[in-house]
């Protein structure tokens, strides 16, 4: 239960960490950020008869939530995305936002933000202590189940006894119930509206968990959320009820089996396969109790050249807390795929199945070897998958991951890979000049833009990037 909600305002000294105030598009486009104190109780679950049961009742929590919002509520789209802040990196990263920002902007969408597991408390009462201190998930009663700490939670060593992963299940519920009470606090002056949930890597494993085991426990006048989208996801890392069961999810080979609600999962060629989402991902459907599309990114890795290191780059928040990202390989070019413009329009596809009913394309999914290493074409990449001009045309191999640096680098090299492009001679030989490559791209851009591939905003965009690729490649001048 919520009890209380409270704002944090900001001053010349306390400001949120990682405010999206910090990207000058953010207030030019006419938004505000707001970030919000939850206080309330949660229960810690069990599994009984094979269904969750409570085993803790109320354990009192404070958490924290950003709010990003048009300031004039005439504009606003009528969409409200709540994503589940991602803790893997032990603090909150917003992909999802950092992904779709330009277009949620642009369209007048609210975005909310909510911390999921309390790895990230640290780094946020590293950067300010006197304004994150009030944070706690404690649950210092031990359990005596409970596993040997380095056991505990779904992801090697980000749990703590001192503290309860679990309590998030409650926290969520309770937040997409209080969205749906009319004039509430967060959003009030602001009518009618969907709300959509969100998650990116390890969130879209707790989205699974959410809608396999809490989503449709009890009969609801209205459903939690209209809509979901998952970005990237490891289901691999879905977590179990509560912490003290482990890293469960590696187990979990059950489907998801019920989704009354339009579903949209996008994947890059980092997670596809792996993660175990092979096992678990579904098929194309209608269905009214299974309403779901798949598609995987051609080309695109799970980080990047944007979303990691332009997003993070002297960045003075994550230095307060000792955090910094580097390119883990040894390759000259970083992935730098323009992938949150698939983000855009799978995005957009989403909003219109929930509003009008209107069911998105279907696209073939990304091809794999029975060793789940995606199968690659004459040019080098992968075949099948969302495929944008820039692959459909390419001049170059988009690698799915690099060769790390160092051995500690191993596991950041799986998920970024890196652009090896084509030599001058090879790309003469395959277009002949940079006019007839770009006449290829524009063709292949508003081919996009008719099935569905790309909205009409991004086309430009997408152009460039060739522009780009051309100029590097030394096919000539546009």
């Amino acid at each position: 239960m919520i009890n209380k909600i409270r704002e944090i305002p900001v001053s010349e000294h306390s400001y949120t960490f990682e405010a999206a105030t910090k990207n000058p598009q953010f207030r030019e486009k006419g938004y505000e950020e707001k970030e919000y104190f939850l206080y309330g109780t949660a229960n810690v679950y069990h599994w009984k008869d094979g269904e969750a049961a409570i085993k803790y009742a109320d354990i009192p929590y404070v958490n924290r939530m950003v709010v990003r919002r048009p300031v004039d509520p005439a504009g606003f789209s009528g969409n409200v995305m709540v994503e589940i802040l991602n803790s893997t990196s032990n603090f909150d990263v917003d992909r999802v936002w950092y992904l779709t920002q330009d277009y949620m902007m642009d369209h007048r969408d609210i975005y909310i933000g909510i911390t999921s597991k309390p790895n990230v408390l640290k780094a946020l009462k590293q950067f300010d202590s006197a304004r994150y201190g009030e944070l706690t998930w404690d649950f210092t009663d031990q359990n005596p189940d409970r596993a040997e700490v380095k056991f505990l939670g779904n992801l090697a060593g980000a749990s703590s006894a001192d503290t309860e992963d679990g309590l998030f299940w409650g926290m969520l519920m309770d937040l997409a119930d209080y969205l749906r009470t009319p004039d509430n606090e967060l959003l009030q002056g602001y009518g009618k509206y969907y709300q959509y949930l969100a998650g990116w890597s390890q969130s879209g494993g707790y989205m699974n968990r959410f809608l396999k085991t809490f989503a449709y426990s009890k009969e609801k006048e209205n459903s939690y959320f209209d809509g979901y989208f998952s970005c990237g996801s490891a289901v691999s890392l879905m977590p179990d009820l509560n912490q003290s069961y482990g890293p469960t999810g590696e187990a979990l080979t059950e489907k998801l089996e019920k989704i009354t609600e339009p579903f949209v999962d996008v994947h890059t060629e980092s997670e596809n396969q792996l993660w175990g989402n092979y096992a678990l991902r579904g098929r194309n459907s209608d269905k009214p109790d299974f309403q779901y599309r798949v598609y995987d990114i051609a080309g695109a890795t799970h980080d990047s050249q944007g979303s990691l290191l332009d997003c993070y780059r002297d960045d003075a928040d994550l230095e307060k807390c000792g955090i910094s990202f580097q390119y883990p390989g040894v390759e000259n070019h970083p992935n730098d795929f323009p992938y949150h413009l698939v983000f855009h329009s799978a995005l957009d596809a989403l909003y219109r199945w929930v509003r009008e009913g209107v069911a998105p394309m279907v696209l073939p999914c990304i091809a794999a070897d029975p060793d789940l290493k995606n199968c690659t074409d004459a040019t080098g990449n992968a075949v099948g998958g969302w495929r944008l001009p820039m692959i459909v045309y390419p001049l170059a191999v988009y690698h799915p991951v690099c060769e790390p640096s160092a051995p500690e680098n191993a596991f950041g090299a799986s998920l970024f890979g890196y652009v090896e492009p084509y030599s001058k001679e090879k790309a003469v030989e395959l277009y002949g000049s940079a006019e007839h490559y770009m006449k290829l791209v524009e063709e292949e851009a508003q081919r996009c833009v008719n099935d569905g591939r790309l909205l009409p905003r991004d086309v430009q965009e997408c152009l460039d990037y060739c522009k780009k690729a051309v100029a590097e490649c030394g096919l000539g001048e546009v």
